[in-house]
Order: structure tokens, then sequence, then C-alpha cells
């Protein structure tokens, strides 16, 4: 199954229309795409008839709601006044509580009456402005005050979407890890560092799709492999470098002729491994495990799951990017066990929800923004434990079931239905989002949609108060919290006395660029979903896959292929 996108713009002639009843005209980018039958059958389910925007500027809207992925704000708490740490702006147009103010009877949530004189979304924004949010996402966490969706977990800095992880350091969407740093879509990993999509590891470092691993540096595509060097596609193997066989004495002593403390030495490792990986690696047109009658890529034990990615255990979805335990979903971002929803953002727990964001455990409701344990909902911010309620104001059933038949006949005529709330509702600058990581924009495309642009801060320096010894060994004791000028960016930053114990502990030097740049470059495997075509390098079979040509990988093969050569 593969998504059909028409390559030309404008409006469709009469005659295309004609001939091509399935082709519809993108109301935002103008590119003509095709609606196929699986997915009009699904749209029916939901009750949705109108389709204005094509998939690419969908999953966009939506991802324009994932807030600040890569930038913290230091801010005062609206509610306190003491200083914070969070990713929702200075400026942002709501306010902002810390996490147990937010959660405290100190204050009451804001309702409206709904006036038919005024449109649903700007009266729906009116009062997510009134309505304050909390300064992180999370639950049960302990020292976790400058992290975000953090749940479940202890004495963590600076890290994102995380569970049950303790001691992890400048981390983004982790399950279950600890004492680790920049590790980024990873499950039971403990003692790693510079570590992606990876799970059940010890004490590895530099690398990327490695499982069941220990004791090792710069893999990739590893699995049961331990003390390994700079190899790729390895299975079950002990004392490896570069894919070259060992015995342990041999092993330790090739080590040592590599100074694996030194920054500088580690940058070039970096570089070399990449080219070994360019010429010598397997990469397979997908990796998708485990799946029946799918399509897109990162997908596992998934069945009937069209234009999906980053997802796991789910059936009967389409257009849906990340995560867990799906069913009879359409487009839709950051799911946990979802079931019947529809344009729906970093939510989860929920049933039959539409054109909503941020909701725990909601269903039967739309146009929802941040609310938990609602059912029966209509256009409502931070509820909880409600039902039968518009605007946050509590009606009977039979009240609630006459207005909102009432106020969709009203958004028919404003060309509000079936729409997702307005991007004026977002949370932070398009240039600060998830959005801008899958759908790089510039500054006056997204201004021309009406959309945010955050400007940056001038903050750049091209000195160092504090010169960062290269060799870990020569690390200061009192390097913590000491500026440090970033060398991508020339801002400054810092490490934490934690960070640096975790590096000293495991001998590894630590690097000269921002985590926020760190988490970037670690993140990119995870961001390449452009469809691209070519040929197996073995077979000479037509092939798809998601490797852009500028990563100059020589040996990308099918699945039949790749099977056979690495497993």
């Amino acid at each position: 199954m593969q998504e059909t996108t028409i390559e030309t713009q404008g409006e469709l002639s009469w005659k295309d229309k004609r001939e091509n009843p399935g082709v519809k005209n993108c109301k935002t980018c103008w590119t003509h795409f095709e609606i196929n039958e699986e997915e009009k059958e699904l749209q029916s389910k939901f009750q949705e008839w109108e389709i204005e925007t094509c998939p690419e500027c969908k999953r966009k809207e939506l991802l324009a709601f994932w807030p600040s992925i890569w930038k913290w704000y230091k801010r005062k708490c609206d509610f306190s006044g003491e200083m914070i740490v969070t990713n929702y702006p200075t400026d942002a147009r709501f306010p902002v509580y810390k996490y147990k103010y937010f959660h405290s009877d100190k204050w009451d949530t804001p309702s409206m009456d709904i006036d038919f004189d005024k449109n649903l979304f700007q009266q729906l924004q009116n009062l997510q402005e009134k309505t304050p949010r909390p300064h992180m996402l999370g639950l049960n966490n302990e020292n976790c005050d400058y992290c975000d969706d953090a749940w479940n977990s202890k004495n963590c800095y600076l890290s994102l979407s995380m569970l049950e992880c303790e001691l992890i350091f400048y981390s983004y969407r982790n399950i279950s890890c600890s004492h680790s740093s920049d590790i980024v879509f990873c499950d039971k990993c403990e003692n790693c560092h510079d570590l992606t999509l990876s799970s059940n590891c010890y004490k590895v470092f530099y690398s990327v799709d490695v499982k069941d691993s220990a004791d090792s540096m710069f893999l990739y595509n590893c699995r049961d492999v331990k003390n390994c060097f700079m190899c790729w596609n390895l299975r079950n193997k002990k004392y490896c470098i570069l894919n070259k066989q060992y015995t342990k004495d041999e092993y330790e002593a090739k080590l040592q002729e590599y100074n694996l403390w030194s920054r500088k030495q580690i940058k070039e490792l970096k570089k070399e491994f990449n080219k070994y990986l360019k010429k010598q690696s397997y990469f397979t047109e997908d990796s998708n495990i485990s799946c029946e009658n799918v399509s897109w890529n990162f997908l596992s034990n998934c069945k009937n799951c069209e234009n999906c990615f980053l997802l796991e255990e789910s059936e009967d979805c389409k257009h849906i990017l990340r995560w867990h335990k799906n069913t009879n979903c359409l487009y839709a971002t950051g799911l946990l066990e979802w079931k019947n929803c529809y344009m729906v953002c970093q939510s989860g727990y929920v049933y039959n929800l539409k054109y909503s964001s941020y909701c725990q455990h909601c269903e039967n409701s739309e146009y929802l923004d941040n609310c938990e344990n609602c059912k029966n909902c209509f256009a409502c911010v931070w509820l909880k434990n409600k039902e039968y309620c518009i605007l946050n104001k509590q009606y009977t059933k039979e009240e609630y079931t006459t207005l909102v038949t009432q106020i969709k006949e009203k958004m028919v005529k404003d060309n509000e239905l079936w729409k997702m709330i307005p991007y004026s509702m977002t949370y932070s600058g398009y240039n600060t989002t998830l959005a801008r990581i899958y759908f790089p924009d510039t500054e006056e495309n997204i201004k021309k949609l009406g959309w945010y642009w955050e400007t940056e801060e001038d903050i750049t320096n091209t000195t160092s108060s504090y010169k960062l010894a290269d060799d870990i060994k020569d690390i200061a004791d009192d390097i913590q919290n000491k500026a440090i000028i970033c060398q991508k960016t020339w801002k400054a930053f810092n490490f934490t006395k934690q960070m640096v114990d975790l590096h000293k502990e495991n001998n590894i030097p630590l690097p000269d660029v921002s985590h926020i740049e760190r988490m970037i470059e670690n993140y990119k495997i995870l961001w390449y979903i452009k469809v691209q075509k070519s040929k197996c390098s073995e077979s000479g079979k037509d092939i798809t896959h998601y490797y852009p040509t500028e990563l100059g990988y020589e040996n990308i093969v099918s699945k039949e292929i790749y099977n056979k050569k690495v497993y």
C-alpha cells in the first residue's frame, strides 16, 4: 500500500474531476492527492465527509501541536512567581503554572456560555487563553522538574517523553532506562551514552539500532553482541573490530591503540565509522518487523496499517505517526492505546475522540484540549472527570445533545466542521515544534499560513568562559554549571554533576556541543519519512526505502536479501 500524490498543483480542471473522482485539491499546499477506497471507508466511520487537505499537510498540522521539543524556557510560574523551566515560551497566550499548583484546588477552571453570534473556534481559543497549563506533563515523578512528559521517573534532567526511567540526562522518548545520557528511543538500557533506537543494552556507546548487547562502542544494526568495536550487521558475536573476529586478548590489546578518552579521537572515529557504513553495511528497505499488510517504516507487530511510522502493536490505522497499541485510527500523532480516533495529537487511553490534543482517558468527545477522564464533552479546555460539558460549562444530557447539534450546524456555515482545532491554538512557534523536524519550512511560508514563528534570541558568543578539556581524565571536578560554548551554535550550555560523573565512570569524553544539538543529531535516523525509489544493490529488484541519497549508502537491499545477508 502506498500513498498516492499527483505531482501537479493548482485547481483541478472539470476533466480531472470527472476522470479521477478520488482526486482532491489540497486547500493548503494546492497539491493534488488521491483518496483510496479503504480511506473513504474509514473516513465514513468517523462521519467526516469534507477532506480538504492532503495527508502531508494534515501531519504537519498535527505535529505543530507538539510544542518546543528542542527548546526550554526559563520563566516565572504565573501562579506563584517562582522560576520554572518549561517548553512553553514566556509570552505564551495562556497562564503556565508549576505542576503542583496546576493540580491543586487553589484555582477554578474557567467556563463560558456558547455564543451563536461568534464562531466556535474563536470562543474555544478565548477559553484556552484563560485556562492555565502545567509547566510539564507527567505523574508520579521525583526530582524531574526540568523534564517534560515524564511518568513514574526519578532524578532525571532535561529529558522528554520517558516512562519509568531513573538518572537519565539530555534524552528523548525512553522507557525503563537508567544511568544514561544522550539516548533516544531506547528501552531497558543502562549505563549507555549516545545511543538511538536500541533496547536491552548495557554500556553501549555511540551506536544505533542495537539490541541485547553490552560493553561495546560504535555499533550499527547489531544483535546480541558483546565487547565489539566499530561493527555493523553482526549477530551473536564477541570480540570483533570492524567485523573481524579476534581472541579476547587480541581484542583488548587492539582496543588500547585508540585513545577513547579523547573527544577529538571520538569525533574522528565517528567519521571513520560512517565511511565504513556507507560502503559495507547493509541497509534494509524498511525496518518493519512481524507485520501484515502495512506501509511506511519502523512498524512492529502491526496489521492493516497504511502510511504509519514508528508504530507498535496496532491494527487498522492510516496516517499515524508514533506509538503503541492503537486500533481503527486515522490521522493522528503520539498515541498510546487509542481506538476509533481521528485528528488527535499527543494523547493516551482515549476512545472515539476527534480534533483534540493532549488528552488522557477521554471518550466520545470532540475539540478537547488538555482534558482528563472526560466523556461526552465538546470544545473544552482542561476539564477533569466531567461529562456533558461545552466550553467547560455543565449541561444535562438532553441540553448537551441539543446544543451540540446546533453548534455543528453553525460550524458548517462558518466552515469549521470537520477541521482540527485551529493553528492559532498551538502552544509555541512552528520552528520549535516536532513539525519543524519532519516538515522544515521557512519563516515566510509559515507566516503566510497565519501560523506562529518564534524569534531566536541572539545570545551567541565566540569566546568560552571555561575551556573544556579534550580528555575526560583532565576534566576538573568543578566543571558542573560552568559555561561551555557550543561548537555548532556558539551558545552557552553546561553540564550537571551527574552527567560529569557518568562520563568519568565510563571513561568517555564530554561533548562540546549543546544537548539540543546532540539530541537533534541522534534523532535524525527517525525523521527520514520521504519515500525513495531505487534498485536493490544485490538483486537489481525495484525497491522502496527511506534513505535520502545524500546519506551515500551503497548497499540498500530488499528485505529478502537483507534477511539472507544479515540474519
